[in-house]
């Protein structure tokens, strides 16, 4: 069971992870198109 909790728990931070690293390269883009 242990196992399993954890294995979730590390695909919930990779994507996460994922979202926040798409967010700032969306937002880095609007602000390159803006310059």
């Amino acid at each position: 069971m242990k196992g399993s909790s954890s294995k979730r728990l590390d695909m919930i931070s990779l994507i996460r992870s994922l979202m926040s690293t798409e967010i700032q390269y969306l937002s880095n883009g609007d602000k390159r198109n803006e310059f």
